[in-house]
């Protein structure tokens, strides 16, 4: 039995300033069967591309090279493209669905920003429990995040928890 797995592609042109680019996005998840248990295995490709030439039309001044949208050189200047790959592990027993690597929650407690050229993303596990009709339970541990105009993660902590006084 063949299983075809869906593949998305979308290229948004963003114009923030005078800044340009065009950002593409792939997912690719293993099949998952109707059956429980069943686990899968979810990939996200971004990548993002700045479209201006520079020359000034990028943005750039004496004090501001790169601006928001895109990362920046070690001499302040915006890169020419960035990308990132995200791994997601599924699994779901009974009502009950597990993922660990990379989440996107849209929790009250914490959201993905997708207001820039990439997504925010972040790394932990998080359990969804839906056994009882009409409640959603969210319980989850996130220990990394990658910031919009970023690729790499930085761990989270919470603002003054470690101070003493």
């Amino acid at each position: 039995t063949s299983t075809s797995t869906p593949i998305t592609a979308k290229a948004r042109p963003t114009r923030a300033a005078t800044k340009s680019g065009a950002k593409a996005s792939i997912c690719v998840s293993s099949p998952v069967t109707p059956k429980a248990p069943s686990a899968s295995v979810w990939t996200i490709g971004l990548l993002g591309v700045r479209l201006d030439s520079g020359g000034g039309t990028n943005g750039a001044t004496a004090s501001s090279y790169g601006g928001t949208i895109f990362p920046r050189k070690s001499n302040g200047e915006a890169v020419d493209n960035y990308s990132r790959r995200c791994l997601t592990d599924k699994a779901k027993i009974s009502q009950t669905e597990r993922k660990l690597g990379t989440v996107q929650p849209k929790l009250p407690v914490i959201v993905t920003n997708d207001g820039r050229m990439l997504p925010q993303t972040f790394q932990g596990g998080q359990i969804t429990p839906s056994d009882i009709k009409g409640l959603t339970r969210v319980a989850g541990q996130i220990e990394k995040a990658k910031g919009r105009s970023s690729s790499n993660n930085e761990s989270l902590s919470i603002s003054g928890a470690n101070s003493r006084g």
